[in-house]
């Protein structure tokens, strides 16, 4: 084997790879979103969720299905275009002919995923004003985020449209997309941030002014300190996200990292689809993460 062949090959296992890992992260969390969906419109909860709610979640649902739908038939066409057809073809036309016939699979997968993160800014905006609607200063920066957030997204999104855009973005030669995708992500960041950060100064001063006169929590106390938590965790896995993004995204970048932010990313785009349904469901349960811990340390 020729060391052309070599490299071939192994640019072969490392597409198969990269797209199993993105594959398994999807499946699982579009399972466990499915299951919540069901739960939802199965009308056997507790409560009735709110118009909005119902309608961003199927929103979210369907972003989610679009990227897990797609990363199938990348990998469908990926195996069926390398290894079952075309046999007598030389590898690199192969791995040319494939590349084409899964750049719009791609192009899905990339705008589903871009948008995931909108929405959830969305929700968590709306959530801050009616916890918060005196807090018109933090609403209006949220809002201002999120605005920057849509329009970085698009501008991102418009550099990803055709077959050499995409495959200079794989390649990192796409510098422009990929600094508006950090930008992006770095902006629904800061959205988040400022809303964990309404929302624990509305927890302490609840906990300062009735926590101190009941001398025991209250049911507003332990939502408002779920939301405090779930907001952290979501303010660090987007951290991670654009971390790993940044060391990842140059040709030098070891095999392992590569993977690892395959992974990650498909899970956050994941666990981003239903956050807000999945902080709802903790929320009528009255429990924080903390709350949980402890019980069960103790």
């Amino acid at each position: 084997m020729t060391p052309d062949e070599r490299t071939l090959l192994q640019s072969l296992g490392t597409l198969l790879l990269v797209d199993m890992a993105i594959h398994i992260a999807l499946s699982f969390f579009y399972g466990f979103f499915t299951f919540l969906i069901a739960i939802l419109i199965s009308r056997r909860l507790t409560f009735r969720p709110t118009p909005a709610l119902l309608s961003l979640s199927i929103l979210s649902f369907t972003l989610l299905t679009l990227d897990w739908a797609a990363s199938w038939v990348d990998l469908w066409i990926l195996i069926r275009s390398v290894l079952v057809d075309d046999i007598g073809l030389p590898l690199d036309e192969k791995l040319a002919s494939t590349n084409f016939k899964v750049y719009k699979a791609g192009i899905i997968a990339t705008w589903a995923q871009a948008f995931l993160p909108v929405v959830d800014d969305m929700i968590i905006i709306r959530r801050g004003w009616a916890l918060f609607p005196g807090q018109r200063r933090a609403l209006l920066v949220m809002f201002l985020l999120w605005l920057a957030t849509v329009a970085t997204t698009f501008a991102q999104l418009s550099f990803i449209t055709s077959f050499n855009e995409v495959q200079a973005l794989a390649s990192g030669g796409n510098k422009v997309a990929f600094n508006l995708n950090a930008a992006s992500f770095s902006l629904s960041l800061a959205t988040n941030i400022v809303a964990t950060g309404c929302i624990a100064y509305g927890l302490w001063r609840h906990r300062r002014l009735v926590v101190s006169h009941l001398g025991q929590g209250t049911r507003v106390q332990k939502v408002l300190s779920l939301l405090v938590d779930t907001g952290v965790i979501y303010c660090v896995l987007q951290l991670i996200t654009i971390i790993l993004g940044l060391f990842a995204s140059t040709p030098t970048s070891p095999f392992a990292l590569v993977i690892a932010f395959s992974a990650f990313s498909a899970s956050y785009a994941g666990f981003s689809a239903m956050y807000p349904l999945l902080v709802v469901f903790l929320a009528k349960g009255h429990r924080s993460f903390r709350e949980t811990y402890n019980n069960l340390s103790t």
